[in-house]
């Protein structure tokens, strides 16, 4: 199994007679040949309430994973390859983000 792609949540007892989770937030954000995803990161707000900034939260020593991702689509393979496939399920030619780049098109 390749770690490449996983990213710290939270450390999890499931021997617990009821084990449980917390709650947390995910954060996304998907711009052109990019996308982010942060788990439980500080967000920083201007005085008129717009989201300005994104720090990742510190993973814990042993959790051996970040608590974020970001992926570039030249970089990432089956991000590449979806290409293919975006020709054959939109009959003109999808845009280079599709299926991301109309609001709610999936």
């Amino acid at each position: 199994h390749n770690n490449a792609d996983l990213y710290y949540i939270e450390d999890a007892d499931c021997n617990a007679e009821h084990p449980t989770w917390e709650e947390h937030r995910f954060v996304l954000n998907w711009q052109p040949d990019e996308l982010t995803t942060w788990v439980d990161p500080w967000l920083t707000w201007d005085e008129d309430g717009h989201l300005i900034g994104v720090t990742p939260k510190a993973s814990p020593p042993t959790a051996g994973f970040p608590t974020w991702r970001s992926y570039r689509r030249e970089t990432t393979p089956t991000w590449r390859a979806v290409g293919d496939f975006m020709q054959t399920c939109f009959e003109e030619k999808p845009a280079p983000d599709a299926p991301f780049d109309d609001r709610f098109k999936i």
